[in-house]
């Protein structure tokens, strides 16, 4: 049975879900952008998350959090919609905005479900609309899923709560680690178009076919900081849903996202200078889709749009 603990994490609380019998649990601060701290599948945490409350006040590595109302560069944090400029702050090194404004937003843990075999919780942040840079009422909230088959969901909604049209990409930041260099890390991931980038790392407009990694083989020395458009009508065996296999030394994660209308029809890969993880990140949208328009979700008033994704991890040998 999954049981639900509440501790201090700075100044913020930490939510822990954990099964004692299975091993598997995830942690998330929901008061933070609902970030997630780490999860555990089959005895083997996963993510290269936070450790401490300094360092996720500082976003250091935008670890695991959540990318709204745009994921990834914003070309020099500047926008229109309908006849309206908007500038968002820079905070990047390549003179753009970064991220959106999401992962620092208070969120509160609701609909906690504990089970014998699963646990679920919801985080929601209500938003008035006062942020110059997007001046739109709208409710986020994000769902979190373990189960004890070894996998892990997440679900994202957002609502346009206001009476205006809003522009809006959601996307997530996680980085997953196991241990050893992702040079040693075999991947495996479906035909793609890779978006080209400038020097300032903003698309060009062209896209190229990327098939690199169409047969399962080591990472190497291949470094990411790319986008990859899936498109909305990727499917496979008639389920729409995107899947890229990691194969480690000792497990194979499988991780997935729902691909379609509104869907997350985007993945950008990085590789950090470390090398001791790899980010995996779904988006709905492209880089600096305020402006290109590709992919770029216009609500109107009162209308939502959700999507899902996740990842399951299978051990090959002992850890």
């Amino acid at each position: 049975m999954y049981q639900h603990e509440v501790s201090a994490f700075g100044e913020f609380e930490k939510h822990h879900f954990h099964n004692p019998k299975t091993e598997n649990s995830f942690s998330i601060v929901p008061q933070f952008g609902a970030n997630l701290l780490q999860v555990t599948l089959n005895g083997k945490p996963l993510l290269d998350g936070f450790e401490n409350p300094e360092d996720l006040r500082a976003n250091v590595a935008s670890k695991s959090i959540v990318l709204f109302p745009f994921p990834n560069r914003l070309k020099e944090g500047k926008y229109s919609h309908d006849g309206e400029e908007y500038q968002f702050e820079l905070n990047c090194a390549t003179g753009n905005a970064l991220h959106g404004f999401g992962y620092a937003q208070p969120m509160k843990a609701t609909d906690i479900s504990l089970n014998e075999d699963s646990a679920t919780v919801t985080c929601i942040h209500v938003n008035n609309g006062a942020h110059p840079a997007y001046p739109f009422r709208f409710t986020f909230s994000i769902t979190f899923t373990i189960f004890d088959t070894g996998s892990f969901e997440v679900s994202m909604s957002f609502r346009n709560d206001g009476m205006k049209t809003a522009p809006l990409g959601m996307g997530w930041h996680p980085y997953f680690q196991f241990g050893e260099k992702v040079d040693l890390i075999e991947m495996q991931m479906p035909v793609t178009q890779l978006v080209k980038i400038d020097e300032h790392m903003i698309p060009t407009g062209v896209e190229e076919y990327y098939d690199q990694f169409e047969i399962q083989k080591a990472i190497g020395d291949s470094s990411f900081d790319s986008c990859f458009n899936i498109g909305e009508d990727y499917e496979v065996e008639g389920e729409k849903k995107f899947v890229l296999n990691l194969k480690t030394s000792n497990g194979k994660l499988s991780y997935w996202q729902e691909t379609g209308p509104s869907k997350y029809n985007y993945i950008q890969l990085y590789t950090p200078p470390h090398r001791n993880s790899i980010a995996i990140e779904p988006m709905t949208c492209n880089i600096d889709a305020f402006n290109n328009g590709n992919g770029l979700l216009h609500l109107k008033a009162g209308q939502s749009v959700s999507g899902a994704f996740g990842f399951s991890y299978e051990k090959t040998a002992n850890i």
